[in-house]
């Protein structure tokens, strides 16, 4: 199983690298991720935190496009 989260966290990574068009966030995604490879080497942990990356951009992206209008506000409350 750590293999397998480990190509996946990987896999992730790379389409992060690729896909994520704000070079500011893609420079800070770099960043924070070696610095947890620093101090942790769990390729299941690593994965979890991918993921993590993944919900920050979604969030992100939604927010970005609320405040310049693109959609209109969503309120979950």
């Amino acid at each position: 199983m750590e293999s397998i989260w480990l190509v996946q966290a990987i896999g992730l990574f790379i389409r992060f690298m690729t896909t994520i068009p704000e070079k500011h966030l893609r420079e800070e995604y770099r960043r924070r991720t070696w610095r947890y490879l620093k101090h942790r080497r769990n390729p299941g942990m690593l994965f979890t935190y991918m993921l993590k990356i993944a919900q920050h951009y979604h969030a992100h992206t939604m927010a970005t496009q609320m405040k310049s209008g693109v959609t209109q506000v969503f309120n979950s409350y």
